[in-house]
């Protein structure tokens, strides 16, 4: 009876399973910084450790808690668990509002000094600057 109640109760819980986005713990690190190109419009989102959120669209700027929430927004749809952004990302993104993108490129600082680029399409890394994929 156990081994029921035991085996439907993980098969509920699977069922709410977050995304590996969700699972990417970014309040760790002392600095991430996501730039989106698009034909009309440069985006940026930037946040530094402990709570600084900044996010650019165009030539807004927007500070505190609404840039946190449009951080946050981008970051479920972004996989930083992974060493390369898919194509499907960039889909998505654009599946959901977002106008055709060019490019997008993510900088990541760790507490350990350690530097992360991830960028689309692949081979920006160097027009970003030197680092880690």
């Amino acid at each position: 009876m156990w081994k029921r109640v035991l085996t439907l109760a993980l098969a509920v819980t699977s069922l709410y399973a977050l995304p590996a986005a969700a699972e990417f713990n970014w309040y760790e690190h002392s600095s991430l910084k996501i730039t989106m190109e698009t034909e009309q419009v440069l985006y940026e989102w930037e946040y530094e450790n402990p709570a600084s959120f900044e996010f650019e669209k165009g030539e807004r700027i927007v500070r505190g808690e609404k840039a946190k929430a449009s951080f946050e927004d981008i970051l479920s749809h972004v996989d930083l668990a992974v060493d390369k952004i898919p194509d499907e990302t960039i889909k998505r993104l654009e599946g959901n509002g977002y106008p055709p993108i060019k490019r997008l490129i993510i900088y990541r600082h760790d507490p350990g000094r350690r530097y992360q680029i991830w960028s689309w399409p692949h081979g920006n890394e160097t027009d970003a600057a030197a680092g880690e994929r």
